[in-house]
């Protein structure tokens, strides 16, 4: 064996000993600081059966909440990444509403230019993060969600059409999950856009399609999770994004035509989309009454117009994508 040889296989056997050495400390995180937590193997943490496809990330955490019942935090290895379980609910809502400026990040990072619609709320970070986060709160208020009452009685009004009409015709046994999913994606069509998206009436629509392939998890897009929550720097230097390009073309067509629509014809409508027009209009949302419900938002209308935070239509995008799709993983149709 040459010298160059014996050099590199050198630096070969360096570069493993420092990999190993390194992800083994990684994995002391938690014992160090002691707090409970499942044994990781090396280099995959806790995610390797996740990694082979035998379980979901949520019943991936399940299982670990369960070996530990009694515990208000868990330690959790996201492959190389020390990261903690949260079960107790007042803990919850000091990261999640209290104490929310100063989590203001959530491992996620994309480009903005490059991916518009991965640039959701959840996805930002920041002072960014803060002052959207400051204007769309109170496009959650009690108030601006009863506004939607109305679409959402309308698909209810659908929903009971379409199984007296199952009755009629004899059919008695009613898949009501797959009743129940259509009847969640028009709810979600008719409060984001204020459109009949005819789920109810056509069980194969391609709105609904494209929904459910957002959410259809395979290999390549596991290891877009694995990049994200271990390399998150690479992952946006690479300009990777989560969502499949049919399905972001469909939405983003779906999403800009409704735009350019309201905005040319003036038409208003009780919806999300209206808000984040206003939103984008006049730099604030209007709140004409305030429920005491709403107190954890923390709405300080003095801040609204101060904010520099402009909203472009991509934002208006990005918070419309985060919404529907959200919507769809809701509804349990992935």
């Amino acid at each position: 064996m040459g010298p160059i040889s014996v050099a590199l296989l050198s630096i070969l056997i360096s570069l493993l000993a420092y990999l190993l050495i390194k992800a083994y400390r990684i994995n002391q995180y938690w014992a160090e600081r002691g707090i409970p937590h499942v044994k990781p193997v090396l280099f995959f943490g806790n995610s390797l059966r996740q990694l082979l496809m035998k379980l979901n990330i949520g019943e991936l955490h399940e299982e670990i909440c369960k070996k530990f019942p009694n515990e208000s935090v868990i330690g959790f290895y996201d492959f190389m990444k020390p990261s903690l379980i949260i079960k107790d609910i007042d803990l919850v809502e000091k990261v999640m509403i209290k104490d929310f400026m100063h989590f203001t990040d959530h491992g996620i990072e994309v480009d903005e230019e490059t991916n518009p619609l991965d640039f959701g709320l959840f996805a930002m970070t920041g002072s960014k993060w803060r002052a959207l986060r400051i204007k769309l709160s109170p496009i959650f208020t009690s108030g601006k969600l009863k506004y939607m009452y109305g679409a959402m009685n309308d698909c209810g009004n659908g929903l009971i059409s379409l199984i007296e009409k199952e009755i009629e015709e004899g059919r008695t046994d009613i898949e009501i999950k797959e009743v129940v999913g259509r009847f969640s994606m028009d709810v979600i069509g008719s409060c984001a856009f204020g459109i009949d998206a005819g789920n109810l009436a056509e069980a194969d629509s391609e709105f609904r399609r494209m929904g459910k392939k957002q959410f259809q998890m395979d290999f390549i897009q596991f290891i877009k999770f694995a990049l994200v929550t271990n390399f998150p720097n690479l992952f946006k230097r690479l300009g990777i994004s989560f969502n499949k390009p049919d399905v972001t073309k469909y939405f983003c067509d779906l999403i800009k035509q409704t735009l350019e629509h309201r905005k040319n014809n003036k038409i208003h409508r009780n919806d999300f989309i209206q808000l984040m027009l206003q939103l984008q209009e006049k730099g604030y949302v209007e709140i004409q009454t305030k429920d005491a419900s709403d107190d954890y938002l923390e709405i300080d209308t003095s801040n609204y117009k101060t904010q520099t935070f402009e909203i472009s239509d991509d934002i208006i995008l990005g918070q419309a994508f985060v919404f529907l799709t959200s919507g769809f993983e809701g509804a349990a149709i992935a």
